[in-house]
């Protein structure tokens, strides 16, 4: 075999290589999309609307902790009849040197500019929550909840936890 004749024999083994790897790629992509179908958030626009609510913090509050999380496709322990998808959520754990009614009346009004809409307020000696719900341009109803931070002895300052979270495009996770 000359030299010539090897290299082109190389050169289609790299080739036929290369094919074999681009067509595994497209296969692969396809399978996935058709087990999990479509995204749970097109776009972002869920996660990006949540995410609008950090405005509603109080000007003194400094951030300990934020979580943004999309939604991943999941079920209860594998078990059949369970897949979906995961709520979009954004939970931000905070501080604030201002009074409990300042945070809250703060907050709600915050979020009555962002078109919120007030759902419930448990005001108990030990314990602040603070709810409110808003229509996302999908139909979905989003859940936002304002509480006072379990107390820390340590804490200098009052802390403060918000979550927020709004189902996703397509199949929750259920029955769990």
């Amino acid at each position: 075999m000359t030299w010539q004749a090897l290299t082109r024999s190389r050169r289609r083994l790299v080739a036929a290589f290369a094919l074999v790897i681009v067509l595994s790629a497209i296969t692969t992509w396809f399978v996935r999309a058709s087990i999990v179908g479509p995204t749970a958030d097109p776009g972002g626009r869920i996660l990006n609307t949540l995410e609008a609510t950090e405005a509603a913090l109080p000007q003194d509050s400094r951030v300990l902790y934020r979580h943004e999380l999309e939604p991943n496709w999941d079920s209860c322990d594998g078990r059949p009849g369970t897949f979906g998808w995961d709520n979009i959520v954004v939970q931000i754990h905070f501080e604030s040197q201002s009074s409990s009614d300042a945070v809250v009346q703060g907050v709600d009004r915050a979020f009555r500019r962002l078109g919120w809409n007030p759902d419930y307020v448990n005001n108990q000696p030990t314990f602040i929550q603070v709810g409110w719900t808003r229509r996302l341009d999908n139909g979905s109803v989003a859940k936002a909840q304002l509480s006072d931070g379990v107390p820390d002895q340590s804490a200098a300052t009052p802390r403060w936890d918000l979550f927020v979270a709004a189902p996703p495009v397509g199949p929750q996770v259920s029955g769990c």
